[in-house]
């Protein structure tokens, strides 16, 4: 599933240390059910896209945010724990309120 900067995403899965090496697991982590904006995309060699998020911010790349050892970026999040946001407009809810035509009873002949 493709995910594009700027996309509004709901995390659905933050079983993390099961996802990812405990070692490298980042300070601040998505939660599941929370709704997050798509700050950058990872296409990496693997066909598991990796997502960092607006609201969640993890040290600066370069450094490791426990040992200081050296990796090249900010610890990504596995785009599988995430689902798109769908875009609802309000004229979904407000066609529900248009009044449908008030239904007759059928007549019953008198004397019945």
């Amino acid at each position: 599933m493709p995910f594009n900067v700027g996309d509004l995403v709901m995390c659905i899965g933050d079983d993390w240390e099961k996802a990812g090496n405990p070692r490298w697991m980042p300070p601040h982590l998505p939660v599941k059910g929370c709704v997050y904006t798509v700050r950058n995309v990872f296409n990496y060699t693997t066909p598991a896209p990796g997502l960092l998020l607006y609201e969640v911010v993890n040290p600066t790349p370069g450094t490791h945010w426990k040992t200081g050892a050296r990796i090249p970026d900010e610890v990504s999040f596995i785009h599988l724990a995430f689902r798109p946001v769908r875009k609802t407009s309000i004229d979904v809810f407000r066609s529900a309120l248009v009044p449908i035509e008030a239904i007759k009873p059928p007549k019953v002949p008198a004397g019945t």
